[in-house]
């Protein structure tokens, strides 16, 4: 404050009756005269806004991918050198979301991808992850497949090939290749060959004369399934679900059908369609004709009615509508 200020203030008279003064400020105050008064639509977008950004700031700390993840308790930056173990495994911490175990003689290296993907890339030998956050944050990209986490716990194994094979042992697991993808549920295998060529889930018990008519069926190409082999794995399916306990008796196999009437042609996919109709019914709006046609709405419409052998809609309903949510959000 400047001098002149000062003595202009020392000069000034005294306040006139100051006590009437106050009494007046007072009589305001106690009226409401003056305050400022904030409607409530206001008040509730306000509380809305500081409620997004508050939990938009706890999914971002949550659920960003790190620029450098831990080993073993060591830092390892994104995109630089690979990691290879030799008699021993490492722990990998992927971000804050879970952990990825290397077995000795596997080769990785660490990825970047957007600002919520936490990506890794696995050139040979075996992992296993465990995954605790929502779908579509965790990924593996090996030689001939990309496996996107569901939220699970899983072994992915890489051959000198690049052959990938999926063991699923929690939840579930995508495996693409190409535009073609398999759903992989808990306690079913998956293999992509080394020509890309993606496999269906199946149980892994099966007989192995029929795991290997199965995949000769899904190299067939343009051509129809061979007959002798088609009937041998639905033969090992109905064989398998007369041992299975009568609450998923139909889980495996329906799972194995869905996927594998999309990728047989002629009258093979007629007959694969008509196993699945014999464990789980069509809704009404689903045609035979859609379904041979691969009409995609049919399809997932007829995927979702084969709840309870459809596990990705377990759950409390506040629990599957956040999923759907977050499922919509990340495609």
């Amino acid at each position: 404050m400047r001098r002149e200020d000062v003595r202009r203030a020392l000069a000034a008279p005294p306040l006139p009756e100051p006590e009437r003064q106050w009494s007046r400020v007072r009589a305001r105050l106690r009226s409401g005269a003056g305050a400022t008064h904030v409607s409530l639509p206001l008040a509730l977008a306000a509380a809305a806004a500081a409620l997004v950004l508050g939990v938009g700031t706890g999914v971002y700390r949550q659920f960003a991918a790190p620029t450098q993840w831990l080993a073993d308790g060591a830092s390892v930056a994104l995109d630089t050198t690979w990691l290879e173990t030799a008699d021993d495994s490492l722990r990998l911490n992927v971000g804050r979301i879970g952990h990825v175990t290397l077995a000795p003689g596997a080769r990785a290296r660490l990825r970047r991808g957007a600002w919520n993907e936490h990506r890794l890339a696995l050139a040979r030998g075996s992992m296993e992850a465990v995954i605790a956050a929502p779908p579509r944050l965790f990924f593996v990209e090996t030689p001939t497949a990309l496996a996107t986490d569901l939220g699970c716990a899983y072994r992915l194994e890489v051959a000198a090939d690049g052959a990938t094979t999926l063991h699923v042992s929690v939840g579930w697991v995508e495996l693409a290749k190409d535009g073609r993808r398999s759903v992989v549920p808990a306690g079913l295998t998956a293999r992509v060959d080394a020509n890309g060529v993606p496999g269906v889930p199946y149980d892994p018990a099966l007989p192995a004369d029929a795991i290997a008519a199965l995949d000769r069926v899904l190299h067939a190409g343009d051509a129809s399934p061979d007959a002798a082999d088609l009937a041998l794995i639905l033969a090992a399916l109905d064989s398998a679900d007369r041992r299975a306990p009568a609450n998923i008796r139909r889980q495996t196999s329906g799972i194995t059908l869905w996927h594998l009437l999309q990728r047989v042609k002629g009258q093979g996919r007629e007959a694969v369609t008509v196993a699945l109709e014999q464990r789980a019914a069509r809704p009404a709006a689903v045609t035979r004709e859609g379904i041979l046609t691969l009409d995609r709405q049919m399809l997932d419409r007829w995927r979702r009615s084969l709840h309870p052998m459809w596990g990705e809609t377990d759950g409390p309903l506040w629990v599957v509508a956040a999923q759907r949510i977050w499922l919509w959000v990340m495609d």
